[in-house]
C-alpha cells in the first residue's frame, strides 16, 4: 500500500437501498449497528473509524438512496451531507446482480468531483448467475477505480483498503484531477451532454445564482446542479426563479438552452419542456449505464442457464397472494416454538446456579442485607438475566430470516392486506422495526412522506411487541402454559399485530383519513447467512438487554425493594399503599395491588415488571415455579394481554412526541392503548373462565 500523509481522512459511504454498505461499514470500523432489507432502516448517518497506513479513515455510512433528488427524509440526509460537509473521498457501493440500474446514482455522485471509489458487491451472486465482470473495463470507462467484494464473504476488503489509500494520496497531493468531469467526458457527444455543458455555462456566468446556491450547499459544483436541473430536481429549479440581479438573464438563457434542446430532439410544441427533459434526461443516463454494463459484463460458456432460478421457485409459494400469509404465520409459529424448546436447555442450568445464589444469600448477615440481595437483586435483576438465553435464541432466529431476505417478502406478502385497510404500504418497515424496539422504529418514520402517514404509524408501532415485553410473554408463558409456551407468545405477538392494524384501521376512517399508497421496494435474493454476522446481531442485541438488566433494572429493583421494605415489609410498605390506591381499576380483571404495581413499573421499561414481581411476591427462589400458586391461569392470561397492549415505556413516548412534534399523540397513544388493554383482558379472562368451567 501507498504511504499515507499522517492525517484523518473522512469518507462517505453511499449506495442504493440493500448494497451491502452497512455490512461494509461494519467490516471496516468494527462497529455493530443495526443491518436490515429495507430502505430507511439507517435513519440518520452513522459514524466509524478505523487505521489505515498510520492514518485515521473516519466513515460516515449514508443512508440508502437511489438519486441525489431526494424523495423520502432519508435521501435528504445522504444528499444533505454530500452537498453541505467536508469528505476527502466517496466509497460507493454497487449491487453487482443489478449493476446497471447502480450505476444511475454513481454518475451523479460522479458529478459531484469528490475523489471516489467503486465498490461492486455481491461478486459472488453475480458469478453463481454465470457471469463475468472486467473490473478494468468498468474503472475505464467510469474513469475512477473500481474493486470487486463480496462483503459478507470478506473478499476483496485489503483491495478496497489499498486503493482507498491510493485515492487518498492522490486526491491530497492533487484533488483537481480527480474533480468529477471524467465519466461524463468518455460519453459520445449528445443533444444531452451538449445541452448539460450549455447549463452548466450559464449557471457559472450567474454569480448572483451561485452565491445564493453555494450558501445553502457549499460542496455543490456547478456541474452536479446542472444535471440535477434537468433531472428534474424542484429545489434547484426555485434557486433559478428567485428574484435577483441577472435573474431575468438567467431565466432567459435556460430557456433558450432548453428550446434549442428540444428542437435538436424533434420534440411537440405542446410539451410542457421542463418535463420533457427531465423524462429524456433520465432515459438518457439509464441508457448510458446500460450501455456500460454491458460492455462490462460477459457470460460464462460453461454455466448452466438453462437452470432454474433458486429465487424464484421459492418465490412462488412465499408470495402467492392465497398461501403467502399462512406460510408467514407458520414461520414465525416455528421460531417462537425452537425458541423454548432450545432456550429451556440453557435456562435449567441457570436456575440451578440462581437457586446456588439464592442459598448464599440467605445466610448473610444483617437481615436487610439478606433481604435486598434475596429479593431486590436476585429476585429482581436475577430473574430478568435469567430469561437472557430465550432472548439471544429470538434474536438469533430474526437475524436468520432477515439476511436471509425472507424479512422483505414478509412485507410484500401483508402489503396487499394493509392497503386493503386503508394503511400506507411502506409504514411496514417502521412497524417490522418495532418488534426489535419502538424507539428506532418511531425513528424509521421519517422515511414516510406525509405527515398524516408518520401520525397514523407512530400510533400503530407501540403495539408490535417489543423485545422487552418478551421476557415477561417467557415467564408467564413458561409458568403457566409449559406445554404450549411457543404457541402463546406466538399468539401474543399476533394480538399485538392486530391491534396495531385495527388501529391504523380505524384511525384511517377517523380522525386520519387519507388513501392508501402501496409499498414499493427490491426483493433481494435468497442468501444462505453467516453465522458469524448472525451471532455479532444477535450478541449486540443481547448484550444491550444485559446491560439494561444490569443497570436500568437494577437500580429499579433496588428502588422497589426500598419502598417494599419501609416503613414495614410487605402488606404495609410505601409501596403497597401506592398499589393499593389504584388497584380498584383492575380489580375486575383479577389484578392484585402486587400486578398493579408491575404494570406501572413497565411504564419505565417492560422488562422491570418481572423485577417487580419477584421483589414484591417475595420470591427467594424460581420465579416461574411461584407464580402459578399465586395467580390463576385465566388472570395469567388476561395480565399477559394488557401487557401486549397498554402503554409504551416512557422512552418510547418521548421519541413519539419528538416525531409527531404534537404532544397529544403521544397522550392519545397512552389512553387508547389502555383502553384497548383493559377492555380486552376483560373479556379474556372471563371468556378463559368459561372455557375453564366446562
Amino acid at each position: 500500500m501507498p504511504r499515507m500523509n499522517n492525517k484523518t481522512y473522512t469518507v462517505a459511504v453511499i449506495g442504493q437501498p440493500n448494497c451491502g454498505k452497512t455490512t461494509l461499514f461494519n467490516a471496516l470500523t468494527g462497529s455493530n449497528q443495526y443491518v436490515g432489507n429495507w430502505p430507511g432502516v439507517t435513519v440518520e448517518k452513522k459514524t466509524g473509524t478505523f487505521e489505515l497506513n498510520g492514518n485515521s479513515i473516519e466513515l460516515q455510512d449514508l443512508p440508502g438512496t437511489y438519486s441525489l433528488i431526494p424523495w423520502s427524509a432519508d435521501e435528504k440526509v445522504s444528499r444533505d451531507y454530500l452537498f453541505t460537509e467536508h469528505y476527502d473521498a466517496i466509497i460507493n457501493i454497487l449491487e453487482a446482480p443489478h449493476l446497471e440500474r447502480q450505476l444511475y446514482l454513481t454518475f451523479q455522485l460522479a458529478s459531484l468531483g469528490v475523489p471516489m471509489l467503486v465498490a461492486v458487491n455481491m461478486m459472488d451472486e453475480f458469478e453463481a448467475e454465470g457471469k463475468l465482470l472486467d473490473t478494468n473495463r468498468l474503472s475505464a470507462l467510469l474513469g475512477m477505480p473500481v474493486v470487486a467484494m463480496s462483503v459478507r464473504l470478506g473478499r476483496g476488503l485489503e483491495e478496497l483498503k489499498s486503493q482507498l489509500a491510493e485515492l487518498l494520496e492522490f486526491s491530497h497531493q492533487n484533488r483537481k484531477e480527480h474533480a468529477g468531469k471524467k465519466a461524463f467526458a468518455q460519453l459520445a457527444a449528445s443533444p444531452e451532454t451538449e445541452l448539460l455543458t450549455a447549463i452548466e455555462a450559464v449557471m457559472i456566468e450567474n454569480t448572483m445564482f451561485q452565491s445564493q446556491v453555494k450558501t445553502d450547499y457549499p460542496q455543490i459544483t456547478p456541474f452536479t446542479e446542472a444535471l440535477l436541473y434537468l433531472l428534474g430536481d424542484t429545489g434547484l429549479k426555485c434557486y433559478t426563479e428567485q428574484q435577483m440581479p441577472g435573474s431575468e438573464k438567467l431565466e432567459q438563457s435556460l430557456l433558450a438552452a432548453k428550446l434549442e434542446y428540444c428542437t435538436k430532439k424533434h420534440a411537440r410544441q405542446t410539451i410542457k419542456i421542463d418535463e420533457y427533459i427531465a423524462e429524456e434526461f433520465g432515459i438518457w443516463l439509464y441508457g448510458v449505464a446500460r450501455g456500460i454494463a454491458r460492455e462490462c459484463i460477459k457470460l460464462r460458456k460453461d454455466h448452466d442457464y438453462a437452470r432454474k432460478n433458486r429465487s424464484a421457485l421459492i418465490d412462488k409459494v412465499v408470495l402467492q397472494p392465497v398461501i403467502g400469509l399462512p406460510v408467514f404465520l407458520v414461520v414465525i409459529f416455528l421460531l417462537f416454538q425452537t425458541t423454548f424448546t432450545l432456550g429451556d436447555i440453557f435456562i435449567n442450568y441457570l436456575e440451578i446456579g440462581l437457586e446456588y445464589i439464592q442459598t448464599i444469600a440467605s445466610k448473610l448477615q444483617p437481615a436487610w442485607l439478606s433481604s435486598i440481595l434475596q429479593h431486590g437483586i436476585i429476585g429482581g435483576a436475577g430473574n430478568v438475566l435469567l430469561l437472557t438465553p430465550y432472548v439471544f435464541i429470538m434474536f438469533f432466529l430474526l437475524s436468520f430470516l432477515e439476511d436471509s431476505g425472507y424479512m422483505a417478502r414478509i412485507a410484500f406478502v401483508t402489503d396487499h392486506i394493509m392497503h386493503k385497510l386503508g394503511l400506507h404500504g411502506r409504514a411496514f418497515i417502521p412497524l417490522v422495526m418495532g418488534f426489535g424496539c419502538n424507539v428506532p422504529a418511531l425513528m424509521a418514520i421519517r422515511t414516510l412522506d406525509n405527515e398524516k402517514d408518520k401520525i397514523k404509524a407512530s400510533l400503530m408501532i407501540p403495539f408490535m411487541s417489543c423485545s422487552a415485553r418478551l421476557p415477561v410473554y417467557v415467564l408467564f408463558a413458561g409458568a403457566f402454559f409449559k406445554n404450549y409456551a411457543g404457541l402463546v407468545v406466538f399468539s401474543l405477538y399476533f394480538t399485538g399485530i392486530v391491534a396495531g392494524i385495527f388501529t391504523g384501521w380505524l384511525l384511517s376512517k377517523t380522525i386520519i383519513r387519507e388513501q392508501s399508497e402501496g409499498v414499493i421496494m427490491e426483493l433481494p435474493p435468497y442468501r444462505m447467512p453467516l453465522i458469524k454476522n448472525m451471532f455479532l446481531s444477535s450478541w449486540t442485541k443481547t448484550k444491550s438487554y444485559i446491560v439494561k438488566a444490569g443497570t436500568i433494572i437494577l437500580g429499579l429493583s433496588i428502588l422497589l425493594w426500598l419502598l417494599s421494605y419501609y416503613p414495614e415489609q410487605g402488606a404495609n410498605s410505601l409501596l403497597a399503599g401506592m398499589g393499593r390506591t389504584i388497584a380498584w381499576l383492575f380489580k375486575p380483571l383479577g389484578f392484585d395491588w402486587i400486578m398493579t404495581v408491575g404494570l406501572l413499573s413497565g411504564f419505565v421499561a417492560k422488562e422491570v415488571v418481572i423485577s417487580t414481581l419477584g421483589i414484591l411476591y417475595a420470591s427467594t427462589g424460581d420465579l416461574s415455579t411461584l407464580l402459578p400458586t399465586v395467580i390463576t391461569v385465566p388472570t395469567a392470561l388476561a395480565y399477559l394481554v394488557f401487557i401486549v397492549l397498554y402503554t409504551p415505556c416512557v422512552a418510547t413516548l418521548a421519541v413519539m412526541k419528538t416525531e409527531t412534534g404534537k404532544a397529544r399523540w403521544a397522550v392519545l397513544s397512552v389512553s387508547w392503548g389502555l383502553f384497548l388493554a383493559w377492555i380486552s383482558a376483560f373479556i379474556v379472562r372471563h371468556v378463559a373462565q368459561l372455557v375453564m368451567q366446562l
